[in-house]
């Protein structure tokens, strides 16, 4: 059998550390992506196991040349990665005006631009094997505009609408890109973000190891969607049926 290697972005922590954990359980060597050389390091001692193998790349994917390194760099490893998983992401609360556009913009690219550059860069490679899973890593926050993240929530819809539309274009060639779309999760992203959660949102949270290994398994299953949870998949089909000024209003007194 030959070595299976899983690219996993935003891997030093939340869901992209339990997606690798997952990933490596099933027999995938990892090639681990993040900012921060620490965090990293950290992560690859906690996955490490005698018979796994684990590459860290430090790297900072909102920046343009970013994607293209990092192929370059498992390029000369001879690493051609059977799973990418597209975790890397940022949020960015607080009204549009008053939040400093440099934020908005990194958050920008690392969301959507080095997610697309990534999956057109390895599913290239994938689908001349016949052989590959992409995992997009979006949120609920795709399925409607929501007050102070809202550039946030747009970079989410443009995942879910993307990877759907990659999916049904390749996965007749073995290539599959399937999008998880987790709700509130318990990770730092809040933290990042700026924005602390009141105890209704809280109590909503799923742990990230739950969303990770039911992502993981929906993207094995070449699905084309999954939401993660009960409560989140009502709270994306309802958006179907309310006005969105009533949406936002109720948004408004959770994110303000």
């Amino acid at each position: 059998m030959s070595v299976q290697w899983a690219v996993v972005t935003g891997a030093s922590g939340g869901i992209g550390l339990e997606c690798a954990r997952v990933l490596a359980q099933r027999g995938y060597n990892l090639v681990l992506v993040a900012r921060s050389a620490s965090n990293l390091e950290s992560a690859q001692k906690a996955l490490a196991t005698p018979n796994l193998k684990i590459v860290t790349i430090r790297l900072n994917l909102a920046s343009p040349e970013a994607p293209a390194k990092l192929v370059e760099q498992t390029d000369a490893l001879g690493i051609i990665p059977d799973v990418l998983v597209n975790n890397a992401g940022v949020g960015c609360h607080g009204k549009f005006f008053d939040t400093p556009l440099p934020e908005q913009i990194t958050m920008l690219r690392l969301n959507t631009e080095a997610l697309i550059a990534l999956s057109h860069l390895y599913g290239k490679k994938m689908r001349e094997r016949k052989h590959g899973y992409i995992l997009q890593v979006a949120s609920t926050a795709a399925f409607q505009p929501i007050p102070y993240m809202g550039l946030y929530a747009a970079t989410k819809s443009l995942v879910v609408s993307f990877s759907r539309s990659l999916n049904f274009e390749y996965q007749a060639q073995g290539v599959t890109s399937t999008v998880l779309c987790p709700g509130p999760t318990a990770t730092k992203f809040f933290d990042e973000a700026k924005f602390t959660p009141g105890k209704e949102f809280s109590q909503l949270m799923m742990t990230a190891d739950v969303v990770a290994r039911k992502g993981i398994d929906a993207m094995f299953a070449r699905r084309d969607i999954y939401v993660a949870g009960t409560f989140n998949k009502i709270v994306t089909f309802f958006p179907r049926f309310v006005p969105v000024k009533f949406i936002m209003n109720s948004m408004e007194k959770v994110m303000k």
